[in-house]
């Protein structure tokens, strides 16, 4: 997505096979090979390089079998244009990425394990390193809030964060609060998308507040189930921020009606 001429514009970019059909950027015979599809997470950007968790989905069953992350050292480029580097970062099934951000020291990843997000780190440092390894090198957070080695789910510290796919931490240095915006899916289903407010991003976390209703064409329609809610800093200022979200469904009207699938923003006050 970029701006141009004051104006929101939203780029789609693929890539093409030898018979002319468009396919996913990320796409390799290797994936195909195992009956597997990409399915990418928040991004983070560090000293000119894009870092992207990446589930690794079974093309029938849908289940995660494991995550990769992506290293981009041409993000700037077009997307079809990426120089791409897939690293192992976890083989567990089943749980995903679903937020992530840095500070001085580390790339922290959230996971949603039972839809109750668990929180893990990776050094800066060996971001760039020409021999990173993230999944000898990650770090969760226990329920003694210690980091300890690797990505153990039970012994790891429940965030109360019941997001099913995706989050967006933002800090606010007046405020000195964290925010996390999310489709709230402690019902089992979400009717919106909430936020809340933390003095650290590993909680306690204040209750959740809807910010927006999904209450919309698509979101009205039976069998539709919106979800995810992306805070977009490049478009934030002080006090306000964009926020996004997508909505699926599983009957062949998604292919007749793309519409469904594409992403909806809103702003909101902070």
């Amino acid at each position: 997505s970029v701006c141009k001429d004051g104006e929101f514009v939203f780029e789609p970019h693929w890539l093409v096979d030898r018979q002319g059909d468009a396919k996913p950027i990320f796409d390799s015979q290797k994936l195909d090979d195992l009956g597997l599809i990409y399915w990418p997470a928040q991004p983070v950007l560090h000293e000119g390089q894009l870092f992207i968790p990446l589930m690794r989905m079974n093309r029938k069953t849908w289940g995660i079998e494991g995550t990769d992350l992506a290293r981009i050292d041409n993000p700037t480029d077009r997307p079809d244009q990426w120089r791409i580097e897939i690293l192992p970062l976890s083989s567990l099934w089943g749980i995903h990425p679903i937020g992530s951000w840095l500070d001085d020291d580390y790339l922290y990843l959230m996971w949603n394990p039972k839809w109750n997000a668990i929180a893990t780190r990776l050094p800066i440092s060996r971001l760039q390193a020409a021999h990173f390894k993230p999944e000898r090198e990650q770090f969760y957070l226990s329920q003694d809030e210690q980091w300890k080695p690797g990505l153990v789910v039970e012994d790891s510290k429940l965030l109360g964060l019941v997001a099913n796919s995706g989050l967006t931490l933002k800090y606010q240095p007046d405020l000195q609060q964290w925010f996390v915006t999310y489709a709230d899916f402690t019902d089992g289903i979400s009717q919106g998308i909430v936020t809340r407010t933390s003095p650290s991003p590993f909680g306690p976390w204040s209750e959740a507040k809807l910010i927006y209703s999904f209450d919309t064409e698509y979101a009205r329609r039976p069998g539709i189930m919106c979800y995810t809610g992306f805070m977009h800093d490049q478009y934030s200022s002080a006090n306000q921020t964009l926020v996004s979200y997508v909505c699926n469904e599983e009957s062949e009207e998604l292919f007749t009606d793309m519409g469904i699938y594409f992403p909806q923003f809103f702003a909101v006050s902070l």
